[in-house]
Parts: C-alpha cells; sequence; structure tokens
C-alpha cells in the first residue's frame, strides 16, 4: 500500500479516536452534571433545614425541663474545662517526678509528695468550684425562658411539637421543590447532551469507516477473541546483547498477567517496548484501542500511547515532589484536556468545565483509594507505600484500557503487600480494565495473576496459570533454583 494511503488513514484513525473522546466527554460530563445536580440539591435542603431548627430553637429551649437542659450545658463546659485542666496536672506530676529524681533524703522526698498532694487538692477544689459557679450561672438564664410551672411546660412542649411538625412539612415541600427543579435542570442538559452524543456518534462512525477503507495491511493484524495486547516474535537488541529475544504471548481483556524472570531476564525491556520508550529491533506489538481498532505500537509515538489507553508505573517511584498529591493527579490527567491554547489563554467555560471535572475526578480517585486526607500534603517524607499508592491512583486518572505496573511491591511489608493484592484485583473489576504487571513477590504474583509469562535472557520458559507455572521444570530450574 502507499505512502499516500497509509497517511489517510492515520488522519482518518485520528479524527475517528477525537470523536470517540468527544462521545465519551459528553456521556461523562452529563453524569457529571447529574451528580453535581444531587450535590446542589442537598447543599440547599441542608442550608434550609438549618434555618427551620434555627427558628424553633427558642421554642424548644422554652419547652426541654431545666434540670436537664442545666446538665448538658454544664457537662458541655466542664468538658472544656477539663481539656486545658489536665495540662496542669501532668506539669504537677512532672514537677513530682523531677523533685524525686534530685531528692536525697527521705525528708526532701516526703516534702514532695505532700506538695504534689496538695496541688492536686487544689485543683480539684478549682474543679468543683468552677463547676458550681457555671451551674449558678446557667441556671439563672435558664430561669427566664424555661417554664416555672408544671401547666406551662405542657404547653410549651405541645407548642414545640406543633412547630415541629409544621418544620417539617415546609422541610418535605421544600425538598420536593428542589427535587424538581433538579429533574427539569436534569431534562434540558439531557437533551442537549443526546444532541452532542448522535452527532458525535454519527461523525465517529463515518471517520471509523473511512479509516478502515485507507488501512494499511500491517495494520489490519486481527486479534484473537477478547485480546487487547499481542506480541509477535518481540526482539530488543542492544549491540550484540539481546535483551528480549524473539519473544511472543497474548494479553486477553480484563485479566491479570504476570511478567517474571531473574534480575536481567528483560522483562522491563518489555515494558519500555510496548510503551515504545524502545522501538523493538525486530517484531510488532498490536493493541486494540477503546474504538475496537488493533494499532500496530511500533509506529506510534511514546507521547502518545497514553491516549490510547495504556499507562503505566515505574520501579522507582516517579512523583512530582514540589506539588501536592492532588497536585500529582492533576497533572496526570493532562492527556484528557480538549481546551487548545486559545481556551487556555482566556479562561473559556469550555476550560472551566474540562478543570471542575478533572479536579472531581481526581477527587474521587483519591477517596476510593483512601487517600483524601493527603490531598492538600506534599509527596516528600510520607510512606513509601503510600507513595506507590499515589502512583496508582495516577493511572486512574487518565481513562485507561490497560494499566502497566513495573514491581508495584518493591519496598513494601507483608502488610502493605497484602492490601496492595487486593487493591489491584478490585481496580481490575471496578474500573474494567487489563493489569500486565512485572514483580519479584511471588506470593503477590501466584495469589492475583490470571495468567504468568516466566522469561529467562529475554526468551520465554513458560506461559500459564500460577499452578503450571509452579511446577513447570524449565522455571523450577531457570528463577526458582530447581528442586
Amino acid at each position: 500500500m502507499g505512502i499516500s494511503k497509509k497517511l489517510l488513514h492515520n488522519f482518518y484513525s485520528n479524527r475517528a479516536e477525537n470523536f470517540k473522546d468527544d462521545l465519551d466527554g459528553a456521556i461523562e460530563y452529563n453524569e457529571f452534571y447529574q451528580e453535581k445536580q444531587e450535590v446542589l440539591l442537598k447543599k440547599h435542603y441542608d442550608k434550609f433545614v438549618a434555618q427551620e431548627q434555627e427558628k424553633l430553637e427558642p421554642i424548644r429551649l422554652s419547652s426541654v425541663l431545666l434540670k436537664s437542659e442545666v446538665k448538658i450545658q454544664v457537662a458541655e463546659k466542664l468538658k472544656s474545662y477539663d481539656e486545658k485542666d489536665i495540662w496542669r496536672r501532668k506539669a504537677n506530676t512532672q514537677t513530682q517526678v523531677r523533685g524525686l529524681a534530685k531528692a536525697t533524703t527521705d525528708s526532701d522526698k516526703q516534702k514532695i509528695t505532700e506538695a504534689y498532694e496538695t496541688q492536686l487538692r487544689s485543683l480539684d477544689k478549682r474543679r468543683e468550684e468552677y463547676e458550681h459557679k457555671v451551674t449558678a450561672s446557667i441556671s439563672s438564664k435558664l430561669q427566664s425562658v424555661c417554664a416555672k410551672d408544671e401547666k406551662e411546660q405542657k404547653e410549651k412542649l405541645a407548642k414545640y411539637k406543633v412547630a415541629l411538625a409544621e418544620s417539617d412539612k415546609r422541610c418535605k415541600a421544600e425538598h420536593q421543590k428542589l427535587e424538581v427543579q433538579k429533574q427539569a435542570n436534569i431534562k434540558v442538559f439531557q437533551l442537549k447532551t443526546d444532541a452532542k452524543v448522535s452527532k458525535a456518534s454519527k461523525k465517529y462512525e463515518t471517520t471509523l469507516v473511512d479509516a478502515k477503507k485507507y488501512s494499511a495491511s500491517k495494520v489490519d493484524q486481527k486479534l484473537e477473541k477478547n485480546v487487547v495486547l499481542s506480541l509477535h516474535n518481540l526482539t530488543m537488541q542492544f549491540g550484540g546483547l539481546k535483551a528480549v529475544d524473539n519473544l511472543s504471548f497474548d494479553v486477553k481483556k480484563g485479566e491479570i498477567f504476570g511478567l517474571i524472570g531473574p534480575n536481567g531476564a528483560g522483562k522491563t525491556t518489555v515494558f519500555n517496548c510496548i510503551t515504545q520508550f524502545y522501538k523493538p529491533t525486530k517484531g510488532e506489538v498490536y493493541y486494540e484501542d477503546k474504538t475496537g481498532q488493533v494499532l500496530l505500537l511500533n509506529e506510534a509515538k511514546v507521547h502518545n500511547v497514553i491516549k490510547k489507553g495504556i499507562v503505566r508505573t515505574f520501579q522507582n517511584v516517579e512523583l512530582v515532589w514540589e506539588l501536592t498529591v492532588l497536585e500529582n493527579l492533576l497533572v496526570a490527567a493532562h492527556s484528557l484536556f480538549k481546551s487548545n491554547l486559545f481556551d487556555q489563554f482566556i479562561h473559556t467555560p469550555k476550560l472551566k468545565k474540562e478543570e471542575e471535572m478533572i479536579r472531581a475526578k481526581a477527587l474521587k480517585v483519591l477517596d476510593y483509594l483512601g487517600l483524601t486526607y493527603l490531598q492538600n500534603a506534599y509527596p516528600v517524607g510520607l510512606p513509601y507505600g503510600i507513595l506507590k499508592k499515589i502512583e496508582l491512583a495516577r493511572t486512574l486518572m487518565c481513562n485507561p484500557r490497560l494499566i502497566i505496573l513495573d514491581e508495584p511491591a518493591a519496598g513494601l511489608n507483608d502488610a502493605e503487600t497484602q492490601e496492595l493484592a487486593v487493591l489491584i484485583k478490585k481496580i481490575r473489576d471496578e474500573y474494567k480494565v487489563t493489569i500486565f504487571l512485572v514483580e519479584h513477590d511471588m506470593g503477590l504474583v501466584m495469589d492475583i495473576c490470571d495468567t504468568i509469562c516466566a522469561i529467562s535472557f529475554g526468551k520465554m520458559l513458560a506461559i500459564g496459570t500460577p499452578k503450571q507455572i509452579q511446577k513447570d521444570p524449565a522455571v523450577q530450574e531457570a528463577y526458582l533454583g530447581g528442586e
């Protein structure tokens, strides 16, 4: 096929991918808009309820029994007092300890002990006096608003119940009003979204047909059913050294695929060839993207691989240490932005919408991984297990289809490794992604992997289930040291 047809194929493939992104973006923003409406509804309703409670407070206060209200308010005051008093008692104890350490005679020790006990009695007396003072003060204030006899108390209690019922009716009416308003907003937005989705869908189908019309023969490779990644005779040579030697295997959709081998076996080199950090000396790497097209990754530029849905982590943690945890996730989502330089320059509504969506997505990922409390923290000084989680969180920001993990358990203790195993399975199941990992921790590999490929000196030794790999004589000899 001529060069012109290849260029046309690439042109229409890129256009199809852009229209697919527009389609996915419209659907994703529609979901985000509905979630946003839910948040706004709750915010308005909570504000309304708070205002209602504020109106009811004087009536409630006048309807409660004096003794019970006094006890509650006194307890709150004493709690605040005790938080400060505990430091006085600790200081007194430390003074006694230091004094006893320096004392040389029994007489001195007795004096220090007596002074300590005298101070404790003084603190107890101060607390008791404070409690009496506060009780008297609160009782005096509440006398003016609380009922003076049982009959008046019952009347005010009945009045409070009526006011409470009326307030409850107003809250329900306000909730219904806000719900109707929310549904109306969503309906209008849904109509606009459906129009955008329909337009983008038609353009996508048209350009996809055109791309297939001008498809290059070597890109027209058909993968087996449910295969997302396929290596055909992959070879990577550095001078006279073959780091990867004629390696072939398939990675199925939705599985956890493990690549194992001794140090220097060529595992990370395989990853670098897949992500095009290295251009293979020989062989092909085929990949089915989110549009269902089979791509020859050999022809892809390294900075465009992430746009195909392939993301990876590294052996060493690669975070931006000058940015917060949240900002590290936002940086990872750069490939999702559709805004151009003009949008960035004048900060258009389109850019603001994208920024809002991506920030919400980052917060959602942090919450999913239990890292919300660290969103404003800097990575420097955080535990290594947390840093690994942050790096994993960044992969989820890119709408991945295939996640490549390079020794994710390196540097983790047993508890962290066990937690990682559960997390990897959870991500695979809930995000509907395929996971391809290199790992030296055989416990982790055997526990989570569906398929394992063992290599040595860049050549395949065996491929199969964990049980098959454990029983394979070549693997036992080359990797596990034989029987």
